[in-house]
Formats: C-alpha cells, structure tokens, sequence
C-alpha cells in the first residue's frame, strides 16, 4: 500500500469520526497522521554511490537531483554521492557538462554506480593531435576521431579492422580470411607509387609505432589526421595520412579489475564455384578428355577448417591523486580456417603517470610487448585444392605412391596435391616486440610546460619453412629443403617539445616548439639450403643439409640504418570564440637523401569561423566553416639508394679458384630529394537540435610532385639499368562526409546512426617523365604486371598512362564463341589480326566511393550495433577465372562451373582453345555491400552487488554476408599487386577464401 493510500484512508477515518466527539476525533487523527509519517518514512531510503567514465575515472562536480523536486546532491572529488529519496518510483537525474545527461529509477537499489557518456557533440571535448590536444571547436583541419565504444566489435585482431568503414576516406581491406596477413590502409586515394603508401602510425606518442605490438582491447581511442594541414607536422612521413592510437591509461579512484574474453568459431564464406565429381565426370565425357580416378573428393573439405578461435584480456587499473596506474595481459590463439595455420600471440602493455612538485611534474612511463608465434601454412594450397582433379583420392595405397608418401599425385605441370602441401610441409614464425617510452612533463609557470621524451623500439622477426623430402610440390627436387631468416629491427626517439598557452586581449593562444631524433637500424640474415639425410632435420638443423658441405647453399646478411632530424613549431589561435587559425612548419632532415637535398620544409595553415555566432538559427548548434593548405613529404623506402652500391654477381676465376664478383646495383644520384604533397582542405563542421545531428562534410584536392620511383635508364653512361630519381606527378582529390543523428532517445529505448560516404573525384597519373643525367626519361605509357604461368607470364595486367586515371585494366575485348568453338576478340584497330595492340583500358581497380553505416539500438538493457560496409565502382581481374575457364583443360585440372557456359550459344560447341589470352569476358565489378559487424549485448544489473561493477554478454558476427555480383571468393579492393600501387585490382589464384565469423564473449569488471 503506498502513502498515497494511506493518506486516503486517514482521510475518510477523520470524516468518520467527526460525528462522534472532538477530542476522540482529534485524539485519533493525530494517531493516523503519527501512523501515515511513519509509513513515509519507512519509503524514504539513502542512496549512495560513485559517478564516474571510462574515460576519466570518478567524476567531481556532478549533479544529481529527484526529477520534479530541487532536491539534490552533488559527487566529491572521487565521484561518490549520497542521497535520501523519498521512494523507490523516484527517478535520480545525474548531468555534468561535457557528459550526456541520465536518468535512473532508484527501484529497490540503495547502491547506485553509473557511467556517464562523453557528450561527443560537445565543442569543448578534446581531440588528439600532433604533438598535443585541442578542443573540437577550434580544429581548422580534417581530423576524425573514433572512440572505443564505436570501435568493430567481435572477433578483431587487428586495430585497423577497429575503424573499418567508421572513417570517411580511410579504405582499410584485406581479401580472404588470412590470420596472420595485415590489413592495406589508404588515406584519401593514392599520394604516392615509390614510397610508403601506408599511414604513419603513432602510438602514444611514439612516432612510427608498430599496431601490431598493441591490443585492441588496451586501445582508448584512434584519432585520424587527414589533411595536409593536420598530419604537416610530421612532415617527412605525412604524406599518406597519420594515425594516431591512443592506449587506455589508469584513473584516479577506487582499483578496478576488467576481464574480457571471447571464443570465435570461423569458417569460410565462399569457396571457388568448382565442378562436384558429377559434373566433372559429365564434362570429361562430353570433350573425351580427363581421366577418371573413381574417388569423390572434396578438395575444399580436406584443406579447410572451422576455426576455433580464443581471446583473454585482463587489465588492472587505479590510482590516487598524484599517481595513475593500469596494467593489462592479453592472450590470443587463433586457427586459421586452412589446416595447419593459425597464431598464438601474448601480449603485455604497462601504463603508470606520476605527478610530483605540486602537480607541476608528470612522469609518465608506458611500455608494451608483444610475441607471436604463427604458422602461415602456403597460400598456394588455395589454387591447387580449385583446380585438383575431384575423381582423385588425398592418399592412395598403390606402390607408385610411396615416393610422395602414399599422397594421390598426378605428374602435370602446376598440379600438386594440395593437403601434402600442407601436411607434409612447414612454415613457421617467431616475432618478438618491445617498446619502452619514457616522457617527463614539467610547468615551469603558469601555461609553459617543457617535456622530454624517449623511446626505443625493437622487433625481431624468426622465420623457418621446410619442404619435405617427398613433396612433389617442393623438396623432391632437392632431396628436403629448408630456409631460415632472422630480421631485427631497433629505433630509438627522442623529442622535446615546450607549449605555451596564453591570452592576449579576446585571442587565446597556443605556442608549440619542438626537436626531434631519431634513428633506425636493421639487419638480419637468411640461409636456404636442401640434400637433407632423412626428414628428421628440418628448418632447426641446417647443418643437415648437404648443399653446404657442397657449395650449394646460399647464406647472405645486411645491415643498414637511418636517421631523421626535425625541428617544428606551431601556432593556435582562438579569437572571441569565433575565429580560428592554425600555422605550422617543419624542418627536417633525412640520411636518404642525396648530399644536396637532405632538408625539406613543411609549412601548414588552417583558419576556420563559427558562422553559428553570427547567424540567429535556434536549431543552429554550430556550424564552423574551415579551409586549410598544408605541404608534406614522403622518403623512399630503403637507405642507401642515393648512393652508387656494389652487390654479388656472379663468380670469377682468380689465383686457381672461383671467387665471387661486384658489379653497381644501383646508380649514385646526390639530387635524390624529397617527395611532396601539397593538399587543400574545405570542410563544415556543424551540429544541429541540441546535439542531435552532428557531423562534417570535406572537399579536398591534392597534389604529388617529385615523385619517388626507380625508373629505368640508359647504360651507359650509367653504370646501373635502373635509378631512383624524383619525376613526376599525381592529382586526386575527392568528397567526404561523416553524419551522426541520434534519432530517438527515450528512457528506455535510444536509436542513432552514422553514415560515413566518400566520392573519389579523380585519382590521376600527371605525369612520369623528366630528365636525369642529360637524358630525357619519358614513360608516357607503361604495360605493368603479368598473368604468370601457364601460359600468359607475359600478357599485361595494368596500363599506366600520363594524363590518366591510376589503375586502368588492360585487356583485349571479348565479342563471341563461335559455331566451331573458337574464341573471337574484336579487333580494335582493324588491321584484320587480333594482337597485343588491340588491348584496352577495360576496368579501374580502384573505388569510384566507398560507406559506413552503424546503427546502435539500445532498449533498457540490451544493446544492438549493426554495420554495413559498401566499396563501389571497383573492377577485379578474376585470375581464377582467367586461366581454368576453359573446358578443353579438363583433361589437366578441374574447372569452375562457368566454364560449361563457353559455348556458341547456337551450336553449343565448347570453346577449344584461349590459351594465353586475357579479354574483358574476365574482368567484373567489385561492388558490393557487406553486413560487417552485429553485436547484441546484454548488460546485467549489478547494483546491488559488492562484488561486480559490471557484467555484460554479448554475441558478435563478423563479415556476415556480402552482395555482389562479383564471382570470385572476396570482391574486397585490392590496392597493389607484388607490392607495386600501380597494379590495383588483381585477384591472384592463391588469395585466401572469404571466411565468416561468429563470436560469444562476456565483459567483466571487478
């Protein structure tokens, strides 16, 4: 019975007992009242607890009032409360700038811890940028920033996959389902053809920091640099991009303990649209052709998996007032979905920050390490198990079979039995990671902070593959083969920057100044050597192989080194709220370079103007107009290339024995300089209705001049064939928008949405000729890549031409079969014979426009996310296709199914030869939109437990489903081809097969 009741009954017992005496009626109404009191009274309760974030740990100054009264309290400075509410149908408000407001029904709880919510549309949140922090509203540059609760759940392991689609302009791919091969990043198109075309990566400061020694689950936020304005501070290395990862630190308060844990079943997704045993016998009867071994094998079944994969992450993280701490362990081990591959990583990260000397001294200590053992099995195993005859048994008991260890093998060229290449062979690694980062922080006044800080960086890399004695594939030939490598890499950094903030009249000000050193060494060495005694050796005894003892092994070893030096400066400037302007420049020097061009000048500017000041639009929030310019570089890729070098070739005979020999292998060029990238960004930032549409649209253009590449030059009079050299140029430019609307946010039911679309305008070959040495190098038009074998090692894959866009597919067309079964390609130029000069440009590997799109439902507590990924306007060279789709090769392999439908439609006659020809019949659209990530989670109450803060269950699925029209196993993008940018779009035979995930998981926090 509620109060309410009991006011009731008091009230018609007093009507009642006014008819009978007074002092009996006012003796008893007193009685029911004292009863009434101590009913309320008993409803009333305390609520206690603790208001904090993720983010920043406990949280001071928050306001929590009883929705409808002024009644209230407010948190302490370790973000507890305490509160008497009247009832449990109360409703406790808890709001705090910067954090979105919540509402919380008391219940039966008398303990209420809660978590608030970073407003992300709040102009005063802070963005991560180079070599500092700013506030959103005063960016005058295109910088993204992706926080840990947006980030790809389910099964990652890698951090880029943590932003994928979540970045208007960020392509982040990998075909096929490889655990142990990374993901390809491009930032806003192509900048560069011969240097790093990867973003620069930086790690809690240290710059050029390695992902793959961080966990994704110790990552606090990802911020990207886009613009040529933003990511010019870096300069040398700022060219395609900057990414920059912020790692979880410790918060002041109570310890807390987290687990989070996961168990991913995958499996692939689609496989090659071979012939079943049926249809290939069919087809062997139709053409007369093939032989027919009696089995029925499923060659995709014998090489391929579910994998079962687990993740375990624990973390420690507390502090006081004047130190800050978080400690975290991570173990991985993952199957990969073919046989016998897969990793087991551990992984380890230390975070702790101390404040001394009233606060005026912050040492911050942070340290990460990473192993990672992997087993990468032979990709080549895909195209064989496509192509393996399905009438053929794995393993046969015939006599003939013993040499290859009773595995089925036909003696063709290119046909191996695909699981004897993975059973029987080995491919192994080791990797090891340590970075330690030290920075000291010191306000010598008011407003000017001096910092120093150093890091040293080391990676090892272990690698051992061995080929059995009896593989056919590899081995049988050389008696048992083994390689073993060894590749270290260290880099150490310093930098020492001094900020100052101020105020001058309405401006405020910001002043950065800096130095920075740093330097790199690798060195490694490599021996392969075959003849083994018996296959009790492998890649862990070369002694064993006899090719050494006989002069037939090869051993080589390098070491090479570089250093970066670079002084920077910046300027930001706020004026009244209103008007905004970044200015920066960086200076820097690089031992790549020739002796003449060591040094390059980075400068930048940005200015921006909230027009929401000036324009009187109620549903107006903020709408900030910003333009920047902004110039940075690139360096090649190797040391050393400026310079004339000598390497082994060959061997001579002198003084009575052979000798080896040096001959250049490379061609001096002191005028080696820096590649440049000037970049113009125009972006609007706004927000509208109280925070409930949010976002920024770009337009930017930019420009690559200097181009770094290795061309190929006249002998003599230069002593090398080819040279690196600055000629030419590249043009992109394109459109970014990221939308954010919070549809609906009720008490118990929320919706909001992102969409993040971007529109490549043009992506274009200026130019790749000049001089050099007094010789004009023109490479107006230049056929790239090849087929391989069999057959079409020689037939091109790409043709870059100046003038046009990068990434032109090169083919001759395909018009018809005709009666007789004979393949008919148009002939272009009608010269009356179909022949190389009859290629076209018939596709572009790369995007036209890409999207994200999340949607995050939340009803009490369930939580839903649902993203969906689309990459359009892309073409894919379907290699597998290319070579099989032809029913004459049945007598050597199995073929796809297609390869029934090349017939004359009329006469139904097969095609009987296209051997050696690549025509447009094999080059498809890439399109597609994929269901990426969906997660549904549920988080359990738990407050009225001493023992949890949290517990939360989830389900998880990765890369669901795709729609395409693309025939292949994955139309994913396909940026390079044998490490060459200017061959987008090719889709080798040995690509992984597309695989799916589905992942249980739970969160725990102590």
């Amino acid at each position: 019975m509620t109060l309410n009741s009991y006011i009731q009954i008091l009230t018609k017992t007093n009507l009642i007992m006014r008819k009978s005496s007074i002092w009996k009626s006012g003796l008893l109404s007193l009685l029911l009242i004292g009863f009434a009191f101590s009913l309320a009274s008993a409803q009333q309760r305390t609520v206690t607890g603790q208001v904090s974030s993720d983010a920043e740990g406990p949280i001071p100054g928050v306001n929590i009032v009883i929705q409808g009264t002024v009644q209230g309290a407010v948190s302490d400075v370790n973000g507890n409360f305490s509160l008497v509410v009247p009832g449990p149908e109360s409703v406790l408000v808890f709001s705090s700038i910067g954090y979105s407001t919540q509402a919380i029904t008391v219940g039966d709880q008398s303990t209420i811890n809660i978590s608030l919510v970073a407003d992300v549309t709040s102009l005063d949140e802070i963005v991560v940028i180079g070599y500092g922090t700013q506030k959103k509203k005063e960016l005058t540059s295109a910088i993204a920033n992706v926080k840990s609760d947006d980030f790809v759940k389910g099964n990652v392991n890698n951090p880029a996959q943590l932003i994928q689609g979540k970045v208007a302009g960020l392509s982040i791919s990998k075909p096929g389902g490889n655990p142990n091969e990374g993901y390809t990043m491009r930032l806003r198109g192509m900048s560069t053809i011969g240097a790093n075309t990867q973003p620069l990566v930086v790690i809690d400061g240290v710059v050029g920091g390695s992902l793959d020694n961080v966990d994704p689950s110790d990552i606090e936020s990802i911020d990207v640099l886009k613009d040529g304005s933003a990511a010019a501070i870096y300069g040398t290395r700022g060219s395609s991009g900057v990414i920059i990862v912020t790692t979880k630190k410790g918060r002041r308060g109570t310890a807390q303990v987290e687990y989070n844990g996961y168990v991913t079943a995958e499996s692939v997704a689609k496989y090659p649209n071979v012939m079943d045993p049926a249809e290939w016998r069919a087809l062997s009867e139709e053409t007369d052709l093939g032989t027919d071994f009696g089995a029925n094998t499923n060659w995709f079944e014998e090489t391929t998996q579910t994998a079962i994969s687990q993740v375990h992450n624990l973390s420690m993280s507390g502090g006081t007032e004047q130190t800050t701490y978080r400690a975290s362990f991570n173990i991985r081990d993952g199957e990969g979905a073919i046989i016998n591959t897969g990793f087991n990583q551990l992984n380890g990260r230390l975070n702790l920050r101390q404040k001394a000397i009233n606060d005026r001294l912050t040492v911050e200590l942070n340290i990460g390490a990473t192993q990672r053992e992997s087993q990468y099995g032979f990709n080549e195993a895909f195209r064989y198990a496509s192509i393996y005859n399905p009438t053929a048994p794995v393993r046969s008991s015939d006599p003939a079979y013993e040499i290859y260890d009773g595995y089925f093998q036909q003696v063709l060229f290119d046909y191996y039995n695909p699981v004897q290449i993975l059973e029987e062979n080995h491919n192994d690694g080791k990797d090891k990671r340590l970075n330690v980062a030290l920075k000291g922080a010191f306000e010598i006044i008011d407003g000017l902070t001096v910092d120093a800080f150093y890091s040293v960086q080391t990676q090892s890399f272990l690698r051992g593959r061995y080929y059995d004695k009896n593989s056919y594939w590899v081995g049988m030939d050389r008696n048992g083969l083994a390689a073993r490598s060894q590749a270290d890499d260290f880099n150490r950094l310093f930098e020492s920057t001094a900020h100052y903030t101020g105020k001058v009249g309405q401006a405020n000000f910001t002043l950065l100044g800096g130095y920075s050193y740093q330097e790199f060494t690798w060195e490694g060495f490599n021996a392969e050597g075959g003849d083994f005694i018996t296959d009790a050796f492998n890649y862990n005894n070369l002694s064993a192989a006899l090719d050494f003892n006989n002069g037939k092994g090869d051993v080589d070893s390098y070491k090479s080194s570089a250093k970066l030096i670079a002084f920077f400066g910046r300027l930001n400037l706020n004026v009244t709220e209103s008007w905004f302007l970044t200015a920066s420049a960086r200076y820097e020097g690089s031992s790549r370079f020739g002796e003449e061009n060591k040094w390059g000048f980075f400068p930048a500017v940005g200015a921006g103007v909230e027009l929401a000041n000036f324009l009187d639009v109620a549903a107006m929030d903020n709408l900030k107009l910003r333009a920047s310019f902004g110039v940075t570089g690139n360096q090649p890729r190797d040391s050393y290339l400026s310079l004339l070098r000598l390497g082994p070739q060959g061997n001579f005979f002198y003084n009575g024995e052979f000798v080896p020999g040096y001959a250049p292998v490379s061609n001096a060029n002191q005028d080696l300089g820096w590649e440049k990238k000037a970049e113009i960004d125009v972006g609007l930032d706004f927000s509208f209705f109280d925070g409930s549409l949010f976002g920024s649209f770009d337009f930017y253009t930019r420009t690559t001049t200097d181009l770094l590449f290795e061309y190929e030059v006249p002998v003599p009079p230069n002593l090398y064939t080819q040279a690196w050299l600055n000629l030419g140029e590249i043009r992109n430019s394109g459109l970014e928008l990221n939308l954010n609307w919070r549809a609906v946010q009720t008490g118990d039911f929320s919706y909001s949405l992102s969409i993040t679309p971007t529109y490549y305008l043009k992506n274009e070959l200026v130019s790749l000729s000049g001089t050099y040495n007094g010789a004009e190098l023109s490479y107006g038009v230049r056929d790239l890549g090849g087929m391989g074998a069999p057959g079409m090692s020689d037939v091109p894959l790409v043709r870059a031409e100046e003038g046009q866009p990068i990434g032109q597919l090169w083919a001759l067309v395909f018009e018809e079969i005709d009666e007789s079964g004979n393949l008919i390609l148009k002939d272009i130029n009608e010269d009356g014979t179909v022949d190389p000069q009859d290629r076209q440009v018939v596709g572009n590997g790369l995007p036209d426009a890409e999207f994200g799109f999340a949607n995050v439902f939340r009803y009490k507590n369930l939580d839903l996310n649902i993203t969906f990924r689309g990459v359009l306007g892309h073409d894919i060279n379907n290699t597998y296709r290319a070579f099989y789709e032809v029913p004459l090769m049945i007598g050597s392999y199995n073929l796809p199914r297609t390869a029934t439908d090349m017939r004359n439609s009329s006469t139904g006659a097969l095609l009987n030869n296209s051997s050696g020809v690549l025509s447009d019949y094999h080059i498809e659209s890439g399109s597609f939109v994929s269901l990426d990530n969906a997660s549904l989670g549920y988080n359990f109450d738990m407050s009225g437990s001493s023992a949890f803060r949290n517990i939360r269950v989830y389900v998880a699925g990765n890369r669901l489903f795709y729609i395409t029209g693309y025939k292949g196993v994955d139309p994913e993008p396909r940026y390079e081809d044998d490490g060459n940018p200017l061959i987008p779009g090719i889709d080798r035979r040995n690509t992984w097969f597309r695989t799916r995930s589905v992942s249980l998981g739970v969160n725990i926090s102590f």
